[in-house]
């Protein structure tokens, strides 16, 4: 819903998903990528009527801070030095941009990602538009505006300013310029005043002209010396009203006082705005209007009459008998609209416009002017009045300018992330491991289509008599203690293949038709050396590349199969030495973690020819057990089984046997590291630790086979961060750092440190330290405490005792 309800295609539910898989750069990158002002749209975007007003979680308790997010992302992606998107070979498509505001910024940006020559011209000292000129300070820094377009011009966007230009212009650039097209990208630059009495008095002027004059020369009449130290009366409750607010706040305004004809829950101003306003003291006299500005014998404001309102609609009023009040002040800025300034009228006088509101006709798909060659977005065309709708228009328009041309380039997708395992080829070293989620060609091609360089297809069965079952539930889940759903893993009692043996060739032979150019690995388990045989034989006959033998199933109906194979190094090597027999194929042997030393049983399937060894399974465990039932969880019919659990909490014994299997040197076959992998980072300690390749499972049960393109994107920018060019410098760098306890220094103590600066004096760490450790933090008066220090400073702070 969030992607939905961005005009831009920012894409938060892309970016959120990097940032839970801990890809920052990528979802910086996202950010980056997909919106032009990215940085400013995360600043002062309307959040709650857009992104997060549909977000889900608010059914849960709030909706999640997109907003906040974006702007975090933006900020890291300039503090990385993160690069602009890379821009296409130069075409034939010469383009001019009336404005430098959000939406010319935006189209700008998108034609030169495809190629186009772009100049924009701009009436104005500076480029920016609304957002250099009528947005306060406080809202939105300069600094980002200025990076924000430093970016944009870099991508080769020329901007001329001081550069208005009129109607006639726009014909000549057209006819005689040889610009094949311009987009129209004026805003409204001049604010609508009331026609009242006393609307002429020194001390009153429009919001737009106060905050242009604010933000770029202060110390001008309508700047600073209109507000500092006097009282300050705004007509409206929109944005602009709010913005006037908060700029008159801050250049030293006594008070500030809103005037509204709307009452103060239907004001139109966002929320943030509103909220920031208030906040720096402004006030807000709701369903009241100004009958009359009243002045001095000098010609300068004093006061206005105010009088009470009944509001019926936005544009329909009626005024309450006996309302009629008087209230002092020395300044009085309209904000109850804005419109064309003359730059604005001149460039579009041959225009269609809207004969009410004076807005330029466009078609909404394509912001298409009644002019074919021109377009036309931003506050100048109904519905754009927000900065992201500016940017959506940019889109919009740039997309019909090349309509037919290639789109813009991708980022390059380097290094390879190629990989071997066994003499095989893989295209990148992600896998999804046999399990529920490759029990069918459909589900494989799911997770083929999104990345996935292999798939090993849920173990087959020989159709022997012993019928396979799935009782239900089968799944139970463990959570987080912070309340993070399967934050700690997933339980199950699901078995092999409960599907024909013959449907699940054909679907195996379908896959390696469809995608020759991944890789189909298939389990088997068999009950029988003549069975491990046959199963072997027909995986290969069906197109299977890799074949991988279960021996580690923890929850087997039978004791000559799963992990009690696994426990028997004879039987292993026997199984073992039967598949490999068969085939002409790899076969690698998938080990149980239900064991002490995982190491002999790898051993014994290499002595039976094995090609590689994948490693682990699921560990043998309860998850819960129901406190009023009294029976452990899955309940299936009032009872239960010990079973296999996996997830995040498994890592940590996966990490363990294939570093064990690693430093063993009669061990001399390829990893494949299983267990707990979620993230890129998590991929990268089993390859650090010796695995070739990883397989996922329970990770794509919780968020899908998307999660790949975090999981590609990730380890890219981890080699490129490394200065490394192949995954395979990566496999088993770690492993000669794990070492025996005879090895550790014994000398040397790591003493803890406490930063002032974050400690909140929770007393969390004194309490552990004096019950678990040595005793040595204590917790003090905190000296940064006061109303002046920000964040606010806790009353006390913890510190570490230097002779404990």
């Amino acid at each position: 819903p969030c992607a939905a309800a961005c005009p831009a295609g920012t894409q938060p539910d892309k970016f959120l998903r990097q940032l839970r898989f801990l890809n920052v750069d990528g979802a910086a990158e996202t950010v980056l990528d997909t919106n032009a002002l990215g940085g400013i749209c995360g600043q002062i975007c309307p959040v709650e009527r857009l992104c997060e007003g549909p977000c889900l979680r608010s059914h849960v308790d709030r909706p999640i801070r997109i907003g906040k997010v974006q702007k975090f992302l933006h900020s890291h992606g300039v503090a990385i030095g993160l690069e602009p998107p890379p821009v296409a070979s130069t075409i034939n498509k010469k383009v001019a941009v009336v404005g430098s505001g959000p939406s010319g910024l935006s189209v700008a940006r998108e034609l030169v990602r495809r190629g186009a020559s772009v100049t924009i011209f701009e009436a104005r000292p500076r480029p920016g538009g609304i957002m250099r000129y009528g947005i306060a300070r406080a809202r939105l820094p300069e600094e980002l505006i200025d990076t924000e377009i430093s970016r944009i011009v870099s991508m080769g966007v020329k901007i001329r300013t001081s550069t208005p230009v009129s109607a006639a212009m726009v014909h000549d650039l057209l006819d005689r310029q040889d610009y094949d097209a311009v987009f129209m990208g004026p805003g409204l630059q001049q604010g609508r005043e009331l026609r009242v009495v006393g609307s002429d008095l020194k001390g009153v002027t429009t919001a737009l002209k106060f905050l242009a004059a604010a933000n770029t020369t202060p110390q001008a009449d309508e700047g600073e010396p209109l507000v500092a130290g006097k009282d300050v009366i705004i007509v409206g409750g929109g944005s602009v009203a709010m913005n006037a607010a908060i700029m008159a706040l801050a250049l030293g305004a006594r008070r500030c006082t809103l005037i509204a004809r709307r009452d103060s829950r239907s004001l139109p101003a966002d929320v943030e705005e509103r909220e920031m306003a208030l906040a720096m003291g402004a006030n807000v006299r709701a369903c009241s209007r100004v009958t009359e500005v009243v002045g001095d014998a000098s010609g300068n404001v004093s006061a206005v009459r105010v009088v009470e309102v009944e509001p019926a609609s936005c544009s329909d009023y009626a005024d309450r008998a006996g309302t009629l009040s008087l209230i002092p002040c020395d300044a009085v800025i309209w904000a109850v609209g804005q419109t064309f300034d003359s730059n604005g009228k001149a460039a579009t006088e041959d225009l269609e416009t809207d004969q009410t509101e004076g807005w330029v006709k466009v078609d909404r798909a394509t912001c298409r002017t009644s002019n074919p060659r021109i377009f036309c977005g931003g506050d100048a065309v109904p519905s754009s009045n927000t900065v992201v709708g500016a940017v959506a228009d940019g889109k919009r328009a740039a997309e019909a300018i090349l309509e037919g041309y290639p789109q813009a380039p991708s980022r390059p997708k380097l290094p390879s992330l190629d990989v071997e395992f066994c003499g095989v080829p893989l295209p990148n070293p992600f896998c999804v491991a046999s399990s529920p989620i490759t029990n069918t060609a459909e589900m494989c091609a799911r997770a083929f289509d999104a990345g996935f360089g292999t798939v090993f297809y849920k173990t087959l069965n020989s159709d022997s008599g012993f019928t396979i079952y799935h009782p239900s539930p089968r799944l139970g889940c463990v959570h987080g203690m912070g309340g993070q759903r399967m934050g700690v893993g997933l339980q199950n009692v699901e078995q092999i293949s409960d599907r024909p043996l013959r449907d699940n060739l054909i679907d195996i032979s379908v896959l390696r038709k469809r995608y020759p150019s991944k890789v189909v690995g298939v389990s088997i388990m068999g009950f029988s050396p003549k069975e491990w045989a046959e199963l072997a034989r027909a995986s290969e006959l069906a197109g299977a590349q890799i074949l991988e033998l279960n021996f580690s199933c923890p929850q087997m109906a039978r004791t000559d199969a799963g992990h009690h194979v696994g426990q028997n190094f004879d039987i292993i090597e026997e199984f073992t030495a039967s598949a490999k027999r068969a085939v002409s194929i790899p076969v690698v042997a998938k080990m149980t973690p239900n064991l002490t030393d995982i190491v002999p049983a790898a051993l014994a399937a290499m002595r039976g020819g094995a090609d590689g060894i994948s490693a682990i399974n699921t560990l043998k465990a309860i998850s819960h057990v129901d406190l009023h039932a009294c029976v452990p969880e899955p309940t299936i019919q009032g009872v239960s089984i010990i079973s296999g659990f996996s997830g995040a909490a498994a890592r940590p014994t996966g990490l363990r046997f294939i570093a064990e299997m690693a430093k063993c040197p009669e061990l001399r076959l390829p990893l494949a590291g299983i267990g707990g992998i979620y993230t890129w980072r998590d991929a990268v300690e089993y390859l650090l630790l010796g695995a070739s390749c990883v397989q996922l499972c329970t990770s794509v049960m919780q968020f899908g086979v998307r999660v790949v393109e975090d999981l590609e994107d990730g380890l890219r920018r981890y080699l490129r961060g490394r200065g490394l060019h192949r995954v395979q410098d990566l496999v088993g760098a770690a492993v000669s750092k794990v070492v025996s306890p005879t090895e550790l220094d014994h000398a040397s103590e790591v003493v803890s440190v406490v930063d002032p600066q974050h400690c909140v004096g929770c007393g969390l760490c004194a309490v552990a330290c004096a019950d678990a450790a040595a005793q040595a933090i204590v917790m003090v008066p905190s000296s940064g405490c006061g109303a002046e220090s920000s964040p606010p400073r806790a009353s006390r702070t913890a510190v570490v005792d230097p002779v404990r």
